[in-house]
């Protein structure tokens, strides 16, 4: 099954050079690849090489693509957690002109990620980023405080911290729950709110989200009743009639397959419910069988 990431510049951000920070200031960034690649530690070839993208101010995109192409290391260096100058062990010029930077794990990056023309390790807080793992970004165990740790690190000051904490959790969907409500009582689809209501805290220029809906409770997801005419396993009865089959098929296919994501929660008219993730790989077969 194709995996989905998410890059929006269309967040609210904050200065990060400024102690002072307005928690109603809005600063979207441009966020550009310039023949950007790297190479974890230990392997021989890159994960990614030769990215040349910009990404304006207020885009949202959508990377797409089979397990194992390179998407998360494409997010973990628009992060700035890949390489950086102040990670470096050394530095050499391939022939061709090429900068290779190794750094303290053994990785090689080439090229570079730069935010507004400012080179993205150096960005602190212009980047939010959402691991498809929440549990790896819950610090604390009560609620409210990991949506604080972004802004204090920012020195955001208290009194608009709190504020953050609050629009965050708004934004969310989770306003109302208790701030100093234990994490371990969190479902994982509250898990994966708790980790987006942080990196929102922060205001940041670009947000990252790897696999953003894949823990999410089906409150989180959209919602599709598709009555007779989608079920687990394929598509409505149309008694063995070729041209009703054909018909039925193209309609599900382009009005709903074609519009809608794989997190997409499905309740046939009878039988269990499923997902479109669950049944887009089986389309092509359903065609075959002509049922």
């Amino acid at each position: 099954m194709d995996e989905q990431l998410s890059i929006d510049t269309a967040r609210q951000g904050t200065d990060p050079a400024s102690a002072n920070h307005d928690a109603t200031h809005t600063d979207n960034a441009v966020l550009r690849f310039e023949n950007w690649g790297y190479r974890h530690a230990s392997r021989r070839h890159f994960a990614v090489r030769g990215l040349n993208i910009t990404i304006e101010a207020g885009q949202r995109v959508l990377l797409l693509g089979a397990s194992g192409i390179g998407k998360s290391t494409i997010l973990e260096g628009a992060a700035g957690l890949l390489g950086g100058e102040e990670n470096a062990e050394r530095t050499e010029m391939t022939a061709d002109g090429t900068m290779l930077t190794t750094d303290a794990e053994g990785g090689v990056t080439e090229g570079r990620v730069l935010v507004d023309d400012v080179p993205v390790t150096r960005a602190r807080g212009r980047i939010g980023l959402v691991l498809q793992d929440p549990d790896a970004q819950a610090i604390f165990q009560r609620l409210g405080d990991n949506v604080a740790f972004g802004p204090e690190n920012l020195n955001v000051p208290r009194d608009q911290i709190w504020q953050r904490v609050r629009d965050g959790l708004r934004a969310v969907g989770l306003e109302g729950v208790q701030l100093h409500r234990s994490t371990l009582h969190l479902s994982g689809g509250q898990m994966q709110r708790l980790a987006l209501a942080g990196a929102l805290a922060m205001r940041p220029g670009v947000l990252l989200l790897d696999e953003p809906t894949a823990n999410l409770d089906p409150d989180g997801v959209t919602h599709l009743f598709t009555g007779d005419s989608l079920f687990p396993g394929g598509v409505g009865n149309t008694q063995q009639d070729p041209q009703r089959f054909a018909q039925l098929i193209d309609d599900v296919e382009q009005r709903i397959f074609d519009r809608l994501g794989d997190e997409t929660w499905v309740y046939p008219g009878h039988g269990s419910d499923t997902t479109l993730g669950a049944e887009r790989p089986h389309l092509q077969g359903w065609r075959e069988r002509g049922w």
